[in-house]
């Protein structure tokens, strides 16, 4: 019982992560480059940039420099 509110927690924890990190992502597109993007061209590489950083969240979550 202890264990599926832990992977609940963990999986909403996540899902909110990727939604910030995918507004920021839109955000910096928007708004950052000097010449103007097409929101087709936003759209593709928010995307993209939020599918790959999922899979390297959940491929390697934790690494650390252990010295």
């Amino acid at each position: 019982m202890i264990n599926i509110e832990k992977n609940k927690n963990e999986i909403i924890r996540r899902l909110i992560k990727y939604i910030i990190h995918t507004i920021l992502i839109l955000v910096l597109l928007t708004y950052g480059p000097c010449t103007k993007l097409n929101t087709n061209e936003i759209i593709l590489l928010t995307l993209s940039i939020s599918c790959l950083f999922c899979l390297l969240d959940i491929y390697s979550p934790n690494i650390s420099n252990k010295d």
